[in-house]
């Protein structure tokens, strides 16, 4: 359930990708019925449907952070979907183990645990590019705007050097002609 809001949120499916918040919507829905379903069965058939509901969600998780890395590239989603794939090896391994595929050892018992664990770490790490792929951002913005800003100010410098030199012009002829005579185009005394 909180993977799933996290996914959410960290990708930004509300801004990016509406599409695919109806689908985390509907995990999200999922993960509550799964937490009831663990109180209500016998803990033999809640584990083996929870976490095939957990692999679900991991899986789910994979899915929208590879379409939104195929259409974005950014770093920090690649990171969360080798998260996402450290957790969902955890999760197979897990299930393989309670379904009698794969030996019951302190491994396989712990596997989710383990890739949990991976998960949170790699987690951090996108995060922390996150952060720095956002204040890159912001600082190439801020830099942008203030090459307008100077460009703005040496236009305005031009116009004013311009109309300062036309103004310069007109005093000059103005102060020509208050000197001549209009009539007999000679200068004054």
């Amino acid at each position: 359930l909180f993977g799933c809001l996290f996914g959410v949120y960290f990708l930004r499916l509300k801004e990016v990708r509406p599409d695919l918040l109806k689908l985390a919507k509907t995990i999200v829905w999922l993960s509550l019925i799964g937490i009831f379903i663990s109180i209500i069965l016998p803990y033999s058939l809640a584990i083996k449907i929870n976490t095939s509901l957990a692999l679900t969600v991991v899986a789910f998780g994979i899915f929208i952070t590879t379409q939104e890395w195929l259409r974005a590239h950014s770093k920090e989603v690649l990171i969360f979907i080798i998260a996402w794939c450290t957790l969902l090896l955890g999760f197979v391994l897990y299930i393989g183990q309670k379904f009698g595929v794969l030996p019951v050892n302190n491994f396989t018992e712990h596997a989710i645990e383990i890739g949990a664990v991976l998960e949170v770490i790699l987690l951090a790490l996108g995060l922390a590019e996150q952060l720095n792929s956002e204040k890159r951002h912001r600082i190439d913005t801020q830099q942008e705007m203030l090459k307008i800003q100077v460009k703005a100010n040496e236009e305005l410098d031009q116009k004013v050097r311009e109309r300062t030199e036309e103004l310069e012009r007109m005093n000059c002829l103005l102060q020509l002609t208050s000197v001549t005579d209009s009539l007999t185009q000679v200068k004054n005394r």
